[in-house]
């Protein structure tokens, strides 16, 4: 499809460069078959046929322009499959097409400054740029797994029962949750601090016989918590909250 896209906006600049003029005249509608249309006119009557000197003929009431090079520039945008199958084709011509090239070209001269490199060969540096940060990012998740290591560590070692309640940054509450829930007699609810909502997990081991849901219910339901889950509860509590809610929890216990 996209060959042949390409080779149609090809044909459709050459005729805008060739300036073919166009007309429009009337016909009876009992001659219809004798001038090669590409599809059947939708009207009964007189049908109104717009001819672009030996291009293209076609039924069609609206206004026209006075020559192919009126529509120019063409420009093919993208295109898309239909649930029918067939292929939807977006473009944009005349100023709007100007509009678009220019707002384009703006960007990319942009962009192209602030790589320090041409706005044609711009691709290079931005795949430099994604590649780093894939890896910046794998290396993030490696120093959070080893920090919510260490901070799990810290809370076992803090509540030998196996039951937390504890604050914990942002960037590790998720992760240091799933693995308390790992850890064999574990029950804990964790809590992070955020400027207009606290997060909050309440998770256990298997091996432990409390039911997370009737603990939501009871303890942080009433403060104003939301959320849920099934392993792992999680939601959102006000931060004026959050020491109410872990003294709740370790008077519980």
């Amino acid at each position: 499809d996209s060959s042949v896209a390409k080779e149609a906006e090809a044909l459709a600049a050459w005729a805008v460069y060739a300036n073919l003029p166009t007309r429009s005249y009337w016909i009876d509608p009992n001659d219809v078959t004798e001038h090669g249309l590409r599809r059947p006119p939708k009207v009964s009557g007189p049908v109104r046929l717009v001819e672009i000197a030996d291009w293209d003929k076609v039924a069609c009431g609206g206004t026209h322009l006075r020559s192919t090079a009126e529509a120019g520039p063409i420009k093919f945008l993208k295109l898309e499959r239909t649930k029918r199958g067939y292929t939807r084709l977006y473009l944009t011509a005349g100023w709007e097409a100007l509009e678009d090239y220019t707002a384009k070209h703006d960007l990319l001269k942009h962009l192209g400054e602030h790589f320090s490199t041409h706005p044609l060969r711009i691709g290079q540096p931005i795949t430099k740029l994604e590649q780093t940060l894939f890896a910046v990012r794998g290396r993030l998740r490696e120093v959070v797994g080893e920090l919510a290591e260490h901070r799990v560590r810290e809370l076992l070692a803090e509540h030998p029962s196996g039951t937390i309640a504890a604050e914990v940054h942002p960037d590790l509450l998720d992760e240091v949750g799933t693995r308390l829930s790992e850890w064999p007699g574990t029950l804990a609810l964790l809590v992070t601090s955020g400027r207009t909502q606290a997060r909050v997990l309440l998770v256990k081991h298997q091996s432990r016989p409390e039911d997370l849901r009737a603990l939501w219910d009871e303890l942080l339901v009433p403060l104003g918590a939301k959320g849920g889950g099934r392993d792992i509860f999680q939601g959102a509590l006000p931060p004026a909250r959050l020491l109410v809610a872990l003294e709740h929890f370790q008077q519980r216990f």
